[in-house]
């Protein structure tokens, strides 16, 4: 069956521990709601936003102390956010640095780099605002594997969003036979089944540098395509449209 990903997969960036270039599987979805450890984690209060970019609740988000941390599987700290920010989702891709957070405040959608650096989208014309983290090559017994972090949000209209990591391979075990297939784009989110604020994450490993396509969908046709290409490890913030993927 699939190895599916889930939240606390990237709390201490093991990459070799990640999702690998070849997993065995008969069926395709990765989308999964947060879970930590075995225990799923859901919050009737995080759904994602009513209208657009706006949220039911007026300061959306999880706060430091709320349902005592039990959402904060990331240990995130005071110095990490905002005071009075709420936190959307977050993850932690280096070791001794600082958590990638996508946090709400005072109605803008805030980032919060792994640097420790701060920016603030108070009008977000894209449908979903994500950053994207390509951590160290490392080695596998069948070669060198890259891999790539994903954290987003979605926008109230956006039903789907899928990711594809080139040269990404699984082994289809359905005929009997085990057999090597390039896998095709997966859903990473899910309008239907979201309960974290409408956020989203993946975390793979493909044998080619840093390289995926994220694509995201609303009820009757798709609203921005994006293409995550890194040179070398870093982090990068994006907001895709129709025309552009910079945050404006």
């Amino acid at each position: 069956m699939w190895v599916l990903q889930h939240r606390l997969a990237v709390a201490l960036v093991a990459a070799a521990a990640l999702v690998t270039a070849g997993v065995f599987t008969l069926a395709r979805p990765e989308y999964r709601p947060p879970n930590r450890g075995g225990e799923l984690v859901t919050f009737p209060e995080a759904v994602p936003p009513a209208h657009g970019w706006r949220w039911d609740d007026p300061t959306p988000g999880f706060h430091l102390g709320d349902d005592g941390g039990k959402w904060n599987i990331y240990g995130l700290e005071p110095r990490d956010i905002p005071e009075g920010a709420g936190v959307l989702t977050a993850g932690r891709f280096t070791l001794h640095g600082r958590p990638e957070v996508i946090y709400s405040k005072n109605g803008c959608i805030g980032f919060a780099t792994t640097a420790g650096v701060r920016r603030l989208l108070c009008t977000p014309k894209s449908p979903v605002v994500l950053m994207a983290y390509a951590g160290k090559p490392y080695e596998e017994r069948k070669g060198t594997l890259y891999p790539l972090s994903i954290i987003g949000v979605a926008r109230s209209d956006v039903t789907r969003v899928t990711l594809h990591t080139r040269a990404d391979t699984y082994v289809d075990v359905r005929s009997g036979t085990p057999v090597v297939r390039y896998e095709g784009p997966v859903a990473v989110y899910s309008a239907k089944q979201n309960l974290w604020w409408g956020a989203f994450e993946s975390n793979r490993s493909q044998p080619v540098p840093w390289d995926a396509t994220v694509n995201v969908f609303g009820e009757h046709r798709r609203l921005a395509s994006l293409r995550i290409r890194f040179s070398h490890p870093g982090e990068a913030v994006y907001c895709p449209t129709a025309t552009s993927v910079s945050c404006r």
